[in-house]
Formats: C-alpha cells, sequence, structure tokens
C-alpha cells in the first residue's frame, strides 16, 4: 500500500493500538488490528452503552480513556468514559449553541489525544486544551474571535492536529497554528475565503493539507507558506472530506455535491495537475479509504441515491457499486484486510475488500437514528455513535 511510508512519521507509537485522533494513528481510516471475521445475527457483543449528547463527533481513545463530544441545552459537553466498562471518568463542558441548520446540530469536529493532553475544537471556534486523566483545563480562547475567522456555515470541522509543539487548525482561509503548550497564536491567515471542514493531513514532505471553500492547499506548519493549492470550487463551499493519499506524490480530492473527484499530482509545486477527474466518487462528509490502489468510499449527493463504490485509484473507473448500503462511514481493520462499514440507519457490515464485487462477510442492525460519524476501532473493541448522541462499545477481538 503506498502511503505506508507516513507510518514512519508515527513509529513510536505504531505497534498501539489506540485511536487516539481522527482517522486513526496513521489518518488513513485503516487499523492493523484483526478482528472477530463471524458475527452473531444480532451482530457482534455489546460491552456497553452511554449517552454523550447531540452531536457528530467522533470517538477518540488512548488506553482506557474513551473520548468524545455532544450537546445538550445549547452546553457542549467532553466525555471520557472507561473503555472496559463505559463509565464516567470526567467531563468538561462550555457554552456553545447547538445550531440545527439543516441537520441535528451539535459539535462536528473529533478531539485529539496527545500524550497527557487532550485538544478540542467547538463550532464555534472555541478551543481548549484538557488534561487527559482529569479534564481539568490547561487554556482555553476562543480561536475564531481571536484572528477574526469567519465561521463556516456548518461551524469548525476540522480536528485539532498536533505537530511537535504547535496545534494545527483548520480556521482562517488557509489554517491557524497555535502553541500547543499555551494556546499562544504562532501564525494565521486571510479570514477569507471560508476554512472547509477537512482535517490537516501530513504529507511525505513534511507539508500538510488544508482545504476552504475554494480549493485543496498543502503548507509548511512552522510558517504557513503555502507550498501548493489545486482549485476546487464546490456548491455552498463543501470541501469536507480528507484528501487520500496514493503515493508521496499524489492526492484524491474527492466531495459532494455533484462535485466529484480527481486524482492530482503535487511533484511540481505550486501548481499541481489533474491526472484524471470524473463524478464517479462524491464524498460528501468523511473520505474513503485506500487499499492495494483500489479506492473504498460512500459516494453521495443530495440528489442521487448513495452507494458503496469501488474505485480503481489509477483511472478513477468505478469497479463496482452497491446501492444497498446506502449512505455511510467505513473504515478498515487487518491493515486493509477487512472493511467495517456503517450505514446510516446503524446497519453494520464487515467486508472483504475485493475489486471483483461486494462480498459481504456478515452484517446487523445494532444501532439506531441517523449515524453520520465513522467507527472507531481500538483495542478489539468498535466503538460507533449517532446524531442523538447514543454511543456504544462493541466487542471486536478475535475469538
Amino acid at each position: 500500500m503506498h502511503p505506508a511510508f507516513i507510518f514512519a512519521l508515527l513509529a513510536t507509537t505504531a505497534m498501539s493500538a489506540d485511536w487516539p485522533q481522527w482517522r486513526g494513528l496513521t489518518r488513513t481510516g485503516i487499523s492493523e488490528e484483526k478482528i472477530l471475521s463471524q458475527w452473531p445475527g444480532d451482530g457482534p457483543k455489546k460491552l456497553w452503552a452511554a449517552s454523550v449528547g447531540t452531536g457528530f463527533s467522533g470517538v477518540v481513545v488512548s488506553g482506557k480513556y474513551v473520548i468524545t463530544l455532544g450537546n445538550s441545552d445549547d452546553t457542549d459537553t467532553v466525555t471520557a468514559l472507561d473503555a472496559a466498562s463505559g463509565k464516567v471518568l470526567w467531563t468538561y463542558s462550555y457554552d456553545a449553541e447547538l445550531d440545527p441548520k439543516y441537520f441535528e446540530g451539535g459539535p462536528t469536529s473529533t478531539p485529539t489525544i496527545d500524550g497527557d493532553a487532550v485538544y478540542v475544537l467547538g463550532r464555534q471556534g472555541q478551543l481548549h486544551r484538557l488534561n487527559l486523566a482529569d479534564g481539568k483545563v490547561v487554556w482555553t480562547k476562543n480561536i475564531a474571535e481571536e484572528t477574526e475567522a469567519r465561521q463556516p456555515d456548518w461551524g469548525f470541522t476540522g480536528a485539532p492536529i498536533p505537530v511537535g509543539d504547535l496545534l494545527l487548525l483548520n480556521v482562517g482561509s488557509k489554517g491557524t497554528v497555535v502553541e500547543k503548550a499555551t494556546g499562544k497564536l504562532v501564525w494565521k491567515s486571510a479570514p477569507e475565503p471560508t476554512a472547509g471542514y477537512s482535517t490537516p493531513l501530513p504529507l511525505a514532505d513534511g507539508t500538510y493539507t488544508f482545504s476552504n471553500t475554494d480549493a485543496y492547499f498543502g503548507l509548511d506548519p512552522k510558517t504557513g507558506n503555502v507550498r501548493w493549492q489545486y482549485p476546487w470550487p464546490t456548491r455552498y463551499g463543501v470541501n469536507a472530506a480528507d484528501p487520500v493519499i496514493i503515493s508521496p506524490t499524489q492526492l484524491l480530492i474527492a466531495s459532494g455535491y455533484n462535485k466529484g473527484s480527481t486524482l492530482i499530482d503535487i511533484s511540481k509545486g505550486s501548481e499541481p495537475k489533474s491526472i484524471w477527474q470524473n463524478r464517479n466518487l462524491r464524498a460528501q462528509m468523511n473520505p474513503p479509504v485506500l487499499i492495494d490502489n483500489l479506492i473504498f468510499g460512500i459516494d453521495g449527493d443530495e440528489n442521487s441515491k448513495p452507494a458503496l463504490r469501488c474505485v480503481d485509484s489509477a483511472k478513477g473507473k468505478v469497479l463496482w457499486s452497491e446501492s444497498s448500503i446506502g449512505a455511510g462511514t467505513l473504515i478498515a481493520a487487518e491493515g486493509g484486510k477487512q472493511l467495517i462499514v456503517l450505514s446510516d440507519n446503524g446497519e453494520l457490515h464487515l467486508l472483504t475488500p475485493s475489486a471483483e464485487s461486494f462480498d459481504s462477510q456478515a452484517s446487523a442492525q445494532v444501532f439506531s437514528g441517523k449515524c453520520w460519524t465513522a467507527p472507531t476501532l481500538a483495542n478489539g473493541n468498535l466503538y460507533l455513535r449517532n446524531a442523538a448522541g447514543d454511543l456504544a462499545a462493541f466487542d471486536l477481538k478475535p475469538q
């Protein structure tokens, strides 16, 4: 798999089964963990359930700590639960409007665990560093107010990403960086165009990808200097999905609202070139995964029926499409040998990735409500949540 080079960035923790940040340790949505390959008719065993508040925040895990974010009564709450029992270990709350604009509302970004710290970015720009052990505040501020960055229509969504002593934020037209230790502003970008909804993604040359309403681009996290930029205007300015690294010099960009996807070559510096572009994969919110040069993702659009698709990364050709899945999210386990797909109505599927056809090993209705949040796999447990804030842990340890 080509993006293996990125694993070197995380060599000290690569053997861990934790999932401490958005899309896991390698930021690919792929875990190395082996999982249960056969399920009972009603799905894998549910270990515990909890209520964490309205929202679409992902779940992050480090050791015994399971952390996510939700809203109740115009208050966001960071909840840390015990991985074994689901018992609440601590909570931290701050004022935040529910803001149900075209959806249920609540927080849409995912917390990040970095050593003994937890970083949280709220939809209105509330930025916090908390202690992992007890949830106590180290520092807090509103980064949107400080930088005069305009809030995107659906709020700030990209997860905070630590890089050395810095914290990267998709705030402003081309990102913002603060010091991890103090929250002190290091650099900011202009307020317009509005920030996109993706999370900064590390590339082989040390740059990080960002998005705004008009483009995707790569920049130096220490200086904010933009190394390359690729125009990608979309309807409503929704550039939500992180790019997918196909090779050290090739990125897949995919957006919904009838935009489609493109494979770009960033080796030429400031002006990337498109290798192919079509509408075969429209990732409205969650990015696809890359396995053996195959792209697996949900193709979706506001005016068409969504489907799980397998696309050839070299040419952008659809190899198969399965409409029975509908909308949903997916991650991979066992280094890409297993696909875990959660439909937006709570049906869980286990698939064997294949270029030939949709290959289902097991499926079960395990959840209800709107499920737009991608699953998290950590230390043998699968964590799922819905918009209403129902969170559950399922046992996927192999027998």
